[in-house]
């Protein structure tokens, strides 16, 4: 029963990680047609600027999740000042966010480079995008709360449905009244607001919360000690994503990060698959013991390795001949390795997930932040050397490198036994290989294929393997097969001889 509902909560984070990245695919040209291309770049600018503002909720929708999970088996009123206490200090820092966007969005302004136009469209906006910061913060901890009460169907659904109003809305807001970027932005921002309502509402039923506010002053320092961690490790684990690019730019030239970037962009989607597990495991984490959390973290990997490593294989071996269809013989000529090598480094960013939130779900977001903050120096000067001698292509190596060095320092902190990181030996050389075989075959369409097929088998047969349930049900639906397809005569046969003995 807990492995379906696992199972179930797993599809909910797909579909939840999965559905808004089409609906931008198909909103995009309407935007484009009915608003322009600057009007659109504006209102992206303004929705990284939100995620750069959104920091500042320091953590609280993860310490949402972790705590009211901890909690889970105390009363409900235990666990109802856990939730008002988080999203005090949330509301408090989203509030003083939005306040300080508000009073320096008129310079923020006159910085970006954008038309006068542009710019008298968004000054009446900025009051709009102050009160987005809030919002944006507090749905975060209200997203948490329904996490760590393992209501992963309510919360994907309705954030979903946010994620759609928001483009949707001012989409036809574009057709009815006219692309005034005020207008859009006013638009988003309501309709945000409209989902965090049913967010709070869905929290009320599942927390859940039967009267006025109740604070706990004790536990609010903890809260923000845990918040500051996960903040830390927020500010400089999107700097480490990011240097390779930056650090390319620098050395090679925009053209050199066209080239990466969009292997890059292709090969980071499949964290979505262990990323998605991992949310889903998060609340069972946090409400075990540490010894039962490691246990659980042993086995989950073994899934969630079995699951991507084909995955993984899949994508190396049909990158460059995606990359040619898509964008092209001479992007396929310049990413393919870059790609096939930022596979590996997402694979193993996916097994980093497990053992980092394992560590935050024992309340040691800590040991993750500072594994980050140890990392910068060292990448950063090898990155440097490496791009200057090797291009794009050392890049991606060097962030290989970093990855499966990060892998085994959490896994080493997350107490997590030797038997767990030597689970990864097979499968990267299995990818390794991958490599090898795509680079060997890729001017040879049926050899490539032929080699795939074989290796894919091979991975597949592994991948069985480590996952004892599943093959053994696997191998008693095949002998089940078998036995059924025997030729009847076989059993008269035996029943003759049976007979005869008598």
């Amino acid at each position: 029963m807990v492995d379906n509902r696992l199972h179930r909560d797993t599809v909910a984070n797909l579909g939840g990680a999965l559905l808004p990245v089409a609906l931008t695919f198909v909103t995009i040209p309407p935007y484009l047609r009915l608003i322009g291309a600057e009007r659109y770049g504006v209102l992206a600018l303004a929705s990284v600027l939100l995620g750069y503002f959104g920091i500042f909720e320091f953590g609280t929708g993860e310490a949402s999740a972790r705590y009211i999970a901890a909690h889970s088996a105390s009363s409900p009123r235990k666990r109802e000042t856990v939730f008002w206490t988080v999203f005090t200090i949330n509301a408090a820092l989203g509030g003083g966010t939005g306040l300080l966007l508000w009073a320096v969005g008129h310079y923020l302004l006159r910085v970006l480079h954008i038309s006068s136009q542009m710019r008298s469209e968004l000054l009446p906006a900025i009051p709009w995008l102050a009160a987005a910061v809030p919002l944006v913060t507090t749905i975060t901890v209200l997203s948490g709360a329904l996490d760590g009460r393992q209501q992963f169907v309510t919360s994907n659904l309705l954030r979903l449905f946010g994620d759609c109003t928001c483009q949707v809305v001012p989409l036809l807001v574009a057709i009815f009244h006219g692309p005034h970027l005020a207008w859009l932005l006013a638009s988003a921002v309501l309709a945000r607001g409209f989902s965090m309502v049913l967010l709070f509402v869905a929290c009320w039923r599942q927390v859940p919360l039967s009267g006025l506010p109740c604070v706990d002053i004790g536990h609010v320092r903890e809260v923000l000690l845990f918040g500051g961690w996960a903040t830390i490790s927020g500010v400089i684990y999107p700097l480490l994503k990011t240097a390779d690019q930056f650090v390319i730019g620098v050395l090679r030239g925009p053209i050199a990060v066209t080239y990466y970037s969009i292997p890059y962009q292709c090969a980071t989607k499949l964290v979505i698959v262990p990323n998605s597990i991992v949310r889903s495991l998060f609340p069972r984490l946090a409400m075990r013991s540490p010894t039962d959390a490691v246990d659980l973290a042993r086995r989950s990997l073994s899934g969630i390795v079995a699951l991507t490593t084909p995955l993984a294989l899949v994508s190396i071996l049909a990158l460059s001949p995606f990359l040619s269809w898509w964008l092209g013989p001479t992007v396929a000529r310049s990413s393919h390795l870059v790609g096939e090598l930022l596979i590996v480094g997402s694979w193993l960013t996916g097994c980093i997930a497990l053992s980092g939130k394992l560590l935050v779900s024992q309340g040691r977001p800590d040991l993750v932040a500072k594994v980050h903050a140890a990392e910068i120096v060292p990448f950063f000067a090898v990155l440097w050397f490496a791009v200057r001698v090797a291009g794009i292509e050392g890049a991606a190596l060097v962030w290989v490198l970093r990855s499966a060095a990060e892998t085994l320092l959490l896994f080493w902190l997350a107490k997590l036994s030797w038997r767990a990181v030597s689970s990864l030996l097979t499968p990267s050389a299995l990818l390794i290989t991958a490599i090898a075989c795509a680079e060997i075959a890729r001017r040879d369409t049926r050899l490539l294929v032929i080699l795939g097929i074989l290796l894919l088998l091979v991975t597949c047969a592994w991948a069985l393997r480590q996952i004892p349930r599943v093959h053994q049900r696997l191998k008693v639906s095949i002998t089940s097969l078998w036995n059924s397809r025997r030729p009847p005569e076989v059993d008269n046969a035996s029943s003759a001889v049976s007979g005869t003995g008598r």
